[in-house]
Parts: C-alpha cells; sequence; structure tokens
C-alpha cells in the first residue's frame, strides 16, 4: 500500500526558506571572517632590481625600499580591477635570488577564488614604472601551500640549489647567493641595478681601461636604463671624470656622479640635456660613481667619458710650512693673512677675516669687513642697510629669530593687521579638531590663509607652472626641497620664483614679484633613494624688494630642538587631495600639525629609514598633510614672536592617510650649511 505525500503549509515553507537564508548568511559571515583571508604569493622582478645580499636583512634600508616599491606596484595592480573593493593589503615576506624572486602575503576582507586573485595580477601589473615584472612568474596559492618553484632549485632564474633553508613568518627562504654583476641599480632611486640591460660593462674601471658609454652609444640608450660604474685609483689620489660628448633627455633622464664608491657618497652633481657641454668633474676621493638612470621614454645618444687620476689633480699645488695658499694657487706667509692688507691676487686671505678698527684713535672700535676687494667699517659713512643685511648674513646672526647689536634686520615677522590674523591663523588654531568638509583643503585638511599671512612664502614655477613651495630666508637667497631642483638644476632659465603671492592667478600681479634663478646647490647628502638631506638652496639673480607680503623667515639655531607635541604650521599650492584631480590649487593654504618623536615616527614609518636629518608631523587620525606640489615649503613653528622654519616638505605615504605622517627634512641640521653657502657665494 503507497505511503501518501503529506503536502507543506505555506508557513513551513515560509519558515524554510528563512532557515535557508539564515544559513546562507551564516556562512558568508563565516567566510567573509573579520580578518579576511590571505594568499601566499611569488613573482620574479627581472629589471630594475637584482638581489644583494642587504635584502636578506628586513631592517635594511635596502629590503625596506625595495618592498615598499613592490608593495606599491601590487596595490596599484589591484585598485585597477574588480577587486578593488575587496582588496586590503600587501605584505613583501622576503627576496630571494634568481633576478630578485619576491615572496609576498596578499589580504583580502572576503573570500576569493585563488584564481581570480591570481588573473587579476597578472592583468593589473603595469610595467611602465622602475620595476619590471615577468607576469609568467606570478604564482599565487592559499596561505599554507607553496608554489611549486619554491621546491625547484635547478630551474634557471630560481634561487640557488643550495641545501639551507632559512624560515621567516612561517614561510621558507631558501639560501641567497652574491649579487651577479656589480654594474646594478634598482628604482625608484638608486640601490640596485638593472638586471636585464646591458649597460655596456666593465663596471670597475682603473687607468688605462679609463673610458666608458651609456649603452648602445652613439645610438639611443633605450628607456628604463640603470647603469653604476665605479671609477678607480690609488690611495691618496682623486679622480677627474671628463664627459666627450653628452646627449640626453633632460630632465627625465640623468647622469649623476658621487664623490667616493656607492651611492651613500656624496654628492658632485647631477647631469642632463640635448648636446650638453658639461664640466669636468673632480673628486676629492680615490674614487668616483657614476650612475645613469633614464625613463620610460625619450632619449639621446647617450654619453661618452674618460677619466684621469693623480694627486691633487685641479688642486693648486700645497704650499710650504709657514705659508698661506690662496684660492687663485699662490703662496703668501702665514703672518700676511687677515692683516688688514690683501696680498693674493684674488684678496683671498683677507675674504674670511673682521677686524675691529678704532675709531678717531679712541677705545671704541666697530667692526670691519671686506666685501669683495673694499673694506667697510660699520655705522662708516658709506655704510647701509644693505651692507647690515650682509653683516648678519656674513656673521650668520640671522640664524635665530632675536635682533642683535648692529643686526637690526626683522626675519619671521609677519606684517599683516591684527584684524587679518584673527580672521585666520587665530580661527584656525581653535578649529585644529578639522571637520570631515575641511579635509578638501589643497594642504589636506587645511583652509584658505589669510593674504599676507606667510610673507615667506614662495611659489616655484618650472616653465610657466607651479611645480614646488621655496622659503624666503633674506633678499637673495631661498630654501627647497633637492627633490623639486634634482634634474632641472642645469636648465636654470626654466626656474622662475614668485613671491608675496597669494592666488595662483595674480602671478605678475602687485604685490607680488617674480625673479629668476641663477643658482641652484643641493646639499652634497641628499640621496634620492633614501631621501635623506632632501634640502637646496636657490640663489636669486636679483634681490627682492621687502614689504608687507614679502618678508624672510627666520632659520633655527643649528642645536635647537623643537617638542613632540607642538603645533606648527604647513602652508602651500599644493593637491587638494591625493587622488585630486587638480596638481595645484588656487589660493594659497595653510593648516596646523603635530611634531612627531623620531622615534615615534620611525615606527609608523617602518619602509624607511628615519634619519637624524629628518622630522615628522601628523595627526594619528590623518585628515591634515602636505601633498603633491607642496614639496619644498616651510614647516613652521612660532617661537617668541617669529616665525622659524623648523622643517622643508620631503616625503610621504600618500597623503593625509592615518598613521602615516609626512616627512620633512629637519633644518636646523643645516643651519650651518646655509650659513656657510651664503657666505662662500
Amino acid at each position: 500500500m503507497g505511503c501518501r505525500k503529506q503536502r507543506w503549509s505555506s508557513t513551513e515553507v515560509l519558515l524554510s526558506v528563512l532557515c535557508l537564508i539564515l544559513l546562507a548568511v551564516c556562512v558568508g559571515l563565516i567566510v567573509g571572517e573579520p580578518n579576511g583571508i590571505v594568499f601566499n604569493g611569488r613573482m620574479v622582478i627581472t629589471r630594475g632590481a637584482v638581489f644583494t645580499e642587504e635584502l636578506r636583512n628586513r631592517s635594511s634600508l635596502q629590503f625596506k625600499s625595495l618592498a615598499f616599491e613592490t608593495e606599491h606596484l601590487i596595490s596599484e595592480a589591484y585598485g585597477r580591477g574588480s577587486l578593488c573593493n575587496d582588496f586590503k593589503a600587501c605584505r613583501v615576506l622576503h627576496f630571494s635570488n634568481g633576478s630578485v624572486v619576491v615572496n609576498f602575503d596578499l589580504q583580502f576582507r572576503y573570500s576569493v577564488e585563488v584564481e581570480i586573485v591570481e588573473q587579476q595580477l597578472v592583468a593589473g601589473l603595469q610595467n611602465t614604472g622602475d620595476l619590471v615584472v615577468d607576469r609568467n612568474s606570478i604564482q599565487v596559492t592559499g596561505k599554507h601551500k607553496l608554489p611549486l618553484s619554491h621546491l625547484v632549485s635547478s630551474l634557471p632564474h630560481t634561487s640557488t640549489n643550495s641545501p639551507s633553508l632559512t624560515w621567516y613568518s612561517h614561510s621558507p627562504t631558501l639560501a641567497q647567493t652574491p649579487p651577479l654583476s656589480p654594474g646594478i641599480l634598482t628604482p625608484p632611486y638608486y640601490v640596485f641595478s638593472c638586471f636585464s640591460v646591458d649597460c655596456g660593462g666593465p663596471f670597475d674601471l682603473w687607468e688605462p681601461n679609463s673610458t666608458f658609454s651609456s649603452p648602445n652609444y652613439p645610438s639611443s640608450y633605450g628607456n628604463k636604463a640603470f647603469c653604476l660604474w665605479t671609477l678607480h685609483a690609488r690611495d691618496g689620489w682623486n679622480i677627474q671624470l671628463h664627459f666627450l660628448d653628452f646627449d640626453v633627455e633632460p630632465i627625465d633622464d640623468v647622469v649623476e656622479v658621487r664623490d667616493g664608491a656607492g651611492p651613500a657618497s656624496e654628492l658632485l652633481g647631477v647631469f642632463t640635456g640635448f648636446d650638453a657641454t658639461i664640466p669636468d668633474v673632480i673628486s676629492t676621493a680615490n674614487q668616483i660613481t657614476v650612475i645613469f638612470s633614464t625613463d620610460i621614454s625619450g632619449h639621446g645618444r647617450g654619453f661618452h667619458a674618460n677619466f684621469t687620476s693623480g694627486l691633487a689633480l685641479g688642486r693648486p699645488k700645497p704650499c710650504a710650512t709657514g705659508f698661506y695658499l690662496c684660492q687663485s694657487g699662490e703662496c703668501i706667509f702665514n703672518t700676511s693673512v687677515c692683516d688688514g692688507q690683501p696680498d693674493c691676487v684674488d684678496s683671498s686671505d683677507e675674504a674670511d677675516c673682521v677686524h675691529l678698527v678704532s675709531v678717531n684713535g679712541t677705545s671704541v672700535r666697530r667692526l670691519q669687513l671686506q666685501v669683495q676687494t673694499r673694506w667697510y667699517t660699520t655705522c662708516a659713512e658709506n655704510w647701509n642697510a644693505q651692507f647690515t643685511h650682509f653683516m648678519c648674513r656674513y656673521l650668520a646672526l640671522l640664524t635665530g629669530h632675536k635682533d642683535n647689536l648692529l643686526c637690526t634686520v626683522a626675519c619671521g615677522v609677519r606684517m599683516v593687521s591684527q584684524e587679518m590674523r584673527r580672521g585666520g591663523l587665530a580661527e584656525q588654531r581653535m578649529g585644529e579638531d578639522e571637520s570631515e568638509e575641511s579635509a578638501t583643503g589643497r594642504v589636506v585638511g587645511g583652509a584658505e590663509s589669510p593674504k599676507g599671512a606667510w610673507p615667506w612664502m614662495v611659489s616655484l614655477h618650472w616653465r610657466g607652472r607651479h611645480v614646488c613651495g621655496a622659503t624666503l630666508i633674506d633678499s637673495q637667497w631661498l630654501v627647497t626641497a633637492a627633490h623639486c631642483i634634482y634634474g632641472k638644476n642645469i636648465h636654470l632659465s626654466n626656474w622662475v620664483a614668485v613671491l608675496g603671492l597669494h592666488s595662483q592667478a595674480n602671478v605678475g600681479v602687485l604685490p607680488s614679484q617674480t625673479r629668476k634663478v641663477d643658482r641652484v646647490i643641493m646639499n652634497k647628502h641628499y640621496n634620492k633613494q633614501t631621501k635623506d638631506a632632501d634640502i637646496a638652496m636657490m640663489h636669486l639673480q636679483t634681490n627682492v624688494t621687502f614689504t608687507e607680503y614679502i618678508q624672510p623667515i627666520c632659520l633655527p639655531r643649528s642645536d635647537q630642538q623643537f617638542e613632540a607635541g607642538r603645533k606648527c604650521f604647513i602652508a602651500g599650492w599644493g593637491r587638494e587631495a591625493e587622488q585630486g584631480e587638480s596638481a595645484v590649487s588656487n589660493v594659497l593654504q595653510q593648516a596646523t600639525l603635530p611634531l612627531l618623536s623620531q622615534s615615534e615616527c620611525q615606527k609608523l614609518l617602518p619602509e624607511y629609514n628615519i634619519t637624524a636629518r629628518m622630522l615628522c608631523a601628523g595627526y594619528p587620525e590623518g585628515g591634515v598633510d602636505s601633498c603633491q606640489g607642496d614639496s619644498g615649503g616651510p614647516l613652521m613653528c612660532e617661537m617668541d614672536g617669529h616665525w622659524v622654519q623648523v622643517g622643508v616638505v620631503s616625503f610621504g605615504k600618500g597623503c593625509g592617510r592615518p598613521l602615516l605622517p609626512g616627512v620633512y627634512a629637519m633644518v636646523s641640521q643645516f643651519t650651518d650649511w646655509i650659513v656657510l653657502t651664503r657666505r662662500s657665494q
């Protein structure tokens, strides 16, 4: 006898559907757990980096730099695809040999098919930058699975077949071998070398093998070239480098020459340009490092160079004991130095001398200083305000903010009315907890500054448009960031400094003044890779006229400290947000930021080496920061009624991101250099 099927009631059907929906939601919550899902990945960098021993150490500058660039490359790849909202982060675990093999973690917010993760990474990678990845090498697996290539040691371009293993973060790493080639650099700047570009070798040169050229010279050197040569001389000798021919794409393709071995040695010069005449470069050390880097487009013939070595090349012969060597080359008695009578042809024996002279035979004495070939006595009949300013700069008395007995040239004083101050600066002080709406300011999270609020602000224009900020420190000198002028330090006619400017729409309209630039000087410790010593000086062709809208800022003392937590100001015409549509703000923006300790900054930015020459500022929650276009501008603190430049806008990871402060060159570390540069020029 058959069993009759019982029909479900509508209530039972509804309850069943609800149970299924609830089950699906629970499964979704389990899969999309708060911690997300993690994949292991592996890929090979074939251009722009070569494995070095330093890459084994996660604390090394080389590891941090390459890891940061790789993580950025991967993040951008997922940002272009449909997983952009699911992708959370990438973390480089370690590097190994075989070009450069990268092992990394990929974090996603929700469950994603591993095949899709791999496909999107392959599709999203755009090898248009400095690092080039072999897309066929990309492998993505589950968290606890290893790509097959990890287990294969005999294939070309994979890790060495050494049997030893080192473990880190639960992932096996094969032992690593020394670099394959000495001619190596890796972008974004210069730490590693390019593996696949033939740079023309050999790379370690001694006389008589003293001639070398860019790749394929005199044909096109190609794009994405990164080459390094080390020129050698005997101990105690130095080197004179001579460019026989020089023709490279201006700005984007550069030859960098450094005084010593390696990219961390002191900078001698950065050269670029078509059919350029490059002066001989003379080292003080017995080695010179030559670095050639090109971008992704454009080219020239390249360069052809040679060098000679010898004892004291480019220097006058030393004088005998008891004699002084003039800059013009002759020797005079030591007793003739600073005796009030020029004995050198170029008067260099009196150039750095200051005398006290009696006034009309009395006990009253005044300072006397040589300006070029003439002597000037303070407060004499031929004395004027310009000499006072020169004297104060020469004696380094304008580094602080206090007036001195003879030096009454003010610095760091805002000439705008109190009314205007209350309407802008004071208001923003009270509003330091910026609202969400204010986070759209061009100085990210800032507000428009009152006209004349920052009379030392300078807008640097390259070929007619704003590219960086700078700060006026006296009537003829500016301080900016070295990275702003790197590659643009040869063609000075393209630079224009705009002072007294409030709106970019009013360039050339009073009260603004424009000045051409006739000299740029990068700090010799500037390193584009590490971003250390990111500071430079620019000399104006003609002095500015001080007005209420144009005034110099004060420099800090070389020993001056600024405590963490102090609120200071930034200002600039930079981008309104990290992904802002416009690169420049029309009206000058300003914002307050607290200073951070160096240890706290290093903790927040572990991928960088925060040196003693760097300073950080920013709120933990982000939202306020400098951004593209603000580079080179000042970080300013008020002290005793005077404004002091504490930092120079240098770099950051994004703009206004939480727990990612901006990094600034610490001006107090360079005060002595600034003073000596002004004096020597």
